[in-house]
């Protein structure tokens, strides 16, 4: 449910509910909750927010062939809320051909508020777009970090960051960049970062069709103390990229 104009306000209120079974690599679970966001935008254009937001949900993993000592708690309750922010300059949100976004988000998930784990967890995201010629050349950053607190000592595995995939540090696959147990499955971690640069070229001859040549670097570390560039993994490569009417 969504209503942009909640009670005839400027804010925005968004809900929804959720059940989701999942098939990991090395686990299963089952999740079911809801997501909570008020919310406001704000600039000449209406592309900055700011936003408070939650969510509340139960998880089991009810399957694992992961090493048990890495697995943490496998049935728990959470409550996680926390506040956010987009500052948002790109031409054109879509398919951005010049300017920047940033945007970063902290939230925390507390006995207070019913949780049975613990955690703070803070992410961040910067890109920067360059026109050249019919060209455009893209940089981007993301980093996270979650930590346990109160009484919980180690981060359940489905609530740990994972790295890797078509979306994050290309070359490697799905979730297969960093930490993994001693039967070779990814455990995930407390700590990632991500640092993309591509250029995409169009190809005249077919609208919509680009050849976009990449370099991709981050890692993914176990404990968030650790935070920093250590272990950092290293992608090249070329790609083929297609704008359909619902997006790249």
């Amino acid at each position: 449910y969504e209503d942009p104009w909640f009670n005839w306000s400027d804010f925005g209120l968004r809900t929804s509910l959720f059940a989701v079974n999942r098939i990991n690599e090395g686990y299963s679970k089952f999740e079911t909750g809801g997501r909570y966001e008020f919310s406001r935008k704000f600039g000449l254009k209406k592309r900055n927010k700011i936003a408070f937001f939650g969510q509340a949900s139960y998880t089991d993993v009810y399957e694992a062939d992961i090493d048990a000592v890495e697995l943490g708690d496998t049935n728990y309750f959470t409550h996680t809320t926390g506040i956010s922010f987009t500052l948002d300059r790109r031409d054109n949100p879509r398919a951005p051909r010049s300017g920047f976004i940033a945007q970063t988000s902290v939230s925390v998930s507390s006995a207070a508020i019913a949780s049975d784990v613990e955690f703070l967890r803070a992410t961040g995201r910067l890109g920067y777009y360059i026109p050249v010629g019919d060209s455009t050349f893209r940089l981007s950053a993301r980093a996270g970090t979650i930590s346990p607190m109160g009484d919980t000592t180690a981060i359940p595995i489905d609530l740990r960051f994972y790295n890797g995939g078509a979306q994050s540090v290309r070359s490697f696959r799905e979730r297969d960049l960093g930490p993994r147990d001693s039967k070779g499955f990814p455990v995930g971690g407390q700590f990632y970062t991500i640092f993309n640069a591509e250029y995409e070229i169009p190809v005249s001859a077919i609208d919509g069709l680009s050849f976009v040549p990449f370099v991709d670097a981050g890692n993914l570390l176990r404990d968030s103390d650790m935070a920093g560039f250590e272990d950092m993994k290293y992608a090249i490569g070329l790609g083929l990229r297609y704008q359909t009417p619902i997006g790249p």
